[in-house]
Order: C-alpha cells, then sequence, then structure tokens
C-alpha cells in the first residue's frame, strides 16, 4: 500500500513553503516484505517529451544501514524553484540524499514547471 500527502499540515510552514516555493511530498509504503530492501531515486530530465538526462540522486545499496528497516518506510520528496534553477531532495529516517540543482531553461524560469513522482518497481516478488 503506497500514501501520499502534499506539503505540510503546519498552515504557518505551509505559508513559509509556498512563499519560498518550496514543494514537499511525502510517500508512505506499507509492505512487510520491504524490510532489507535497497532502492534508487533517480532523476530524469524531459525536453520536449524526450528524455535529456537521468541522475542518480540516492543509491542505498552503498550501505546496508540505508535499507528499509521497517514497515511503514517514509520517503520525502522536496523540490524548490527559484533564481532560474529547480532543486530537488530526498529524505528518510535521518538521511539525506545529495543535493541536485538543475537549470531550468530560459523560457521555463517564469513559469509553473511540473514535477512528478513515479514509482517504479524492478521485484517481481514485489506486491502493492
Amino acid at each position: 500500500k503506497i500514501t501520499k500527502n502534499y506539503g505540510s499540515s503546519n498552515p504557518e510552514l505551509q505559508e513559509i513553503m509556498d512563499f519560498q516555493n518550496i514543494q514537499v511530498e511525502k510517500f508512505n509504503f506499507e509492505n512487510s516484505n520491504l524490510r532489507g530492501k535497497n532502492f534508487e531515486i533517480n532523476v530524469s530530465e524531459y525536453v520536449n517529451g524526450k528524455l535529456k538526462s537521468k541522475t542518480l540522486l540516492c543509491d542505498t545499496s552503498e550501505a546496508d544501514f540505508l535499507k528499509i528497516q521497517y514497515s511503514p518506510f517514509s520517503l520525502k520528496m522536496f523540490t524548490q524553484m527559484k533564481n532560474g534553477f529547480l532543486t530537488i531532495n530526498a529524505k528518510f529516517y535521518n538521511f539525506s540524499s545529495k543535493t541536485l540543482t538543475l537549470k531550468l531553461s530560459e523560457k521555463n524560469q517564469d513559469k509553473d514547471i511540473e514535477v512528478n513522482f513515479k514509482i517504479l518497481y524492478n521485484d517481481p516478488d514485489y506486491i502493492v
């Protein structure tokens, strides 16, 4: 089971986030089969519907203590658009991924950019 929450439940904090153009999405994964599993977070950039680049944001197979420890497992994705750049970061447990900053094209700097998060499963034994 996957649930997703957007933003903050604290109205004052949400106002600050809106002012700073910061978005947060929290994903909660519930399945006992997740324990001990690794995961990757990749950022794919598309231009005119075509894949331009793919960057690894986080790979938990680099260290055993980064594996999913229990269910439910929560992952927060943070994005911010500011001064012509899109910044992306992920947080889980007490860890943080590297922070990725992408320069927006001139034509998109003053527009709302759509940021989508897709959950992809490549484990044939994993059932949601």
